[in-house]
């Protein structure tokens, strides 16, 4: 599945990341000469990184680690296994974004005069409930 045969012959590792993990592993795949023309032995060195690639993606999937407890596997996943860190790029300048500000920027798309006012008033009532937001005019 991970396992790719390249032009010499020699087998690799391709993992492409999803857009999800892209701002934690910075970059958009996760390529590594395997060292190897023999498939069976291709299998056995690919074994160990798909293992940890897989335990980042479940642990980043249910929320228990946060940001900086993933950047920090992710670092050590790079250096186990060699993997060349990149220099920055744009995903490095993206500003993360809480939860209180993502629903603040929700509010605000709503309480716009354009939006239709029943919706804008559904909206903002289930953020009340969900004791999110604070000081709602409507």
């Amino acid at each position: 599945m991970y396992i790719i045969k390249t032009s010499a012959n020699n087998y690799k590792i391709r993992i492409r990341i999803p857009d999800r993990l892209k701002n934690v592993f910075n970059k958009c795949e996760i390529n590594k000469s395997l060292k190897t023309k023999s498939y069976k032995d291709a299998i056995i060195k690919s074994k160990p990184i798909i293992k940890l690639y897989r335990k980042i993606e479940l642990l980043s999937d249910t929320g228990i680690c946060d940001l900086s407890e993933l950047s920090e596997l992710v670092k050590k996943f790079n250096d186990r296994f060699n993997l060349s860190n990149p220099s920055t790029t744009v995903m490095n300048n993206k500003k993360i974004k809480t939860h209180k500000e993502c629903l603040e920027e929700f509010k605000q798309y709503y309480l716009d005069e354009s939006v239709v006012t029943s919706k804008r008033v559904s909206v903002v009532n289930f953020s009340l409930l969900c004791g999110k937001v604070t000081q709602v005019k409507t």
